[in-house]
């Protein structure tokens, strides 16, 4: 994987990788799709909170030990793509329970 996963996307598009919540079925989730991505709230109030949308799926690794922005504790992972904001606030908002995804038509 490099720099050719960002072929055709908008120029202020970054690789991100994107650990998913254990739930996510990645089965469903195919390279060229778009989703939202949620991660839940930190105030405490058992809501979710859009961190980014229309990501692009990139990549599916087969097995992933850790992500740019984890320690590793999440197993499952993929790549998309998102505009450089939207990369700052999935740095921001990693835990270890992984982010939740929503599959966009």
């Amino acid at each position: 994987m490099g720099s050719a996963l960002l072929t055709g996307l908008p120029k202020n598009y970054v690789a991100v990788s994107l650990p998913v919540s254990a739930s996510t079925s990645s089965s469903l989730l195919n390279v060229g799709n778009f989703i939202d991505v949620y991660s839940a709230s930190n105030e405490g109030l058992n809501t979710g909170v859009l961190i980014a949308s229309r990501a692009r799926i990139l990549a599916i690794p087969n097995q992933v030990n850790g992500s740019m922005f984890s320690s590793g504790s999440t197993n499952n992972a993929i790549i998309v793509g998102v505009d450089s904001i939207a990369a700052i606030s999935i740095a921001g908002n990693v835990s270890n329970q992984g982010f939740t995804v929503a599959l966009l038509p």
